[in-house]
């Protein structure tokens, strides 16, 4: 229905269930107003909108409030992904990252 209907402008749905199975190609902004802290979890909810068959750019907008444990759970998926690109960058110029 949200891919198809323009009147719908609005999903809503968990990171842990939404992220999984659907396409929405049909947004280009997504919010998030909490955050797993799951590493992958939160890149294949992100890919939701990302995706083969999306024209626009798209915009991550995470709610938090300063002094919370989201805003700690967003510093650790950042150092994850962080992590992630190291040991991918180091593995595509043939570098062994367990030595």
């Amino acid at each position: 229905m949200f891919q198809q209907n323009p009147n719908v402008t609005v999903f809503i749905g968990q990171i842990a269930t939404a992220g999984l199975g659907i396409t929405l190609t049909a947004a280009s902004t997504m919010v998030f107003y909490s955050e797993d802290f799951n590493y992958a979890n939160s890149e294949q909810s992100k890919a939701r909108i990302h995706r083969v068959g999306q024209t626009q750019n798209c915009t991550y907008v995470y709610l938090t409030a300063k002094g919370t444990i989201d805003e700690k759970v967003l510093k650790a998926l950042s150092n994850k992904a962080d992590l992630a690109k190291t040991l991918i960058d180091d593995y595509r110029q043939g570098k062994n990252p367990f030595d």
